[in-house]
């Protein structure tokens, strides 16, 4: 989908919303596309990795009644010594879920990483598995076995075939988890950390 489009289906889900919030919103993830495009994805793939417009004005109007609310809360003074003593009364329970958040987000990194070198190790071993198994296929033929040194040499050059024909959409592969997981701390800092109205 190209960028048009998207921000024309936008436009179409804020019907109702401030003409302020629609014209931010569309600069914002214009602006978005645009920084992602200049990262090297195509106009397509940095829509596609775009949430769902209807997601994003499920999330503005969450937010505008949060932000309502939040300000009635904090109007009401003796409110904020109850918050107080809320919050330390609450340790107990918010830290443990503190922590294992940040466990979690960080769990998730780690598996990202690990299926990035993983990916990257099984390309390398067939490709320089592969050559090596060529070589031991000549050497082979040099010791007088050519039908072993043909079966050893033809399996090889397979590997080495898969290795060169994966090789592309590997590389794709890794470079959209990369993308994600660059992305994941500026969704959660827009999820958890929004501007005040």
């Amino acid at each position: 989908m190209k960028k048009k489009k998207y921000l024309t289906m936008l436009r179409k889900e804020m019907k109702g919303l401030s003409p302020d919030t629609v014209r931010k919103t569309l600069d914002y993830y214009d602006e978005m596309i645009s920084d992602r495009m200049e990262d090297g994805l195509s106009e397509e793939e940095a829509v596609s990795a775009m949430e769902d417009p209807a997601a994003i004005v499920s999330g503005l109007v969450r937010e505008k009644y949060a932000n309502a609310a939040a300000n009635d809360f904090s109007r009401q003074k003796s409110g904020s010594v109850w918050q107080k003593v809320l919050i330390v009364l609450g340790f107990p329970l918010w830290l443990p879920l503190l922590i294992a958040f940040a466990s979690i987000v960080l769990a998730l990194f780690i598996v990202l990483i690990a299926v990035i070198v993983s990916l990257c190790a099984a390309e390398a071993s067939l490709v320089l598995g592969g050559s090596a198994g060529v070589l031991g296929g000549l050497i082979r033929l040099c010791q007088g076995n050519p039908l072993q040194a043909m079966a050893i040499a033809g399996g090889c050059l397979v590997c080495v075939g898969l290795g060169v024909i994966l090789f592309k959409p590997t590389a794709m592969l890794v470079k959209k988890l990369c993308v994600c997981m660059a992305g994941i701390p500026a969704r959660l800092k827009r999820r958890y950390y929004r501007k005040a109205v």
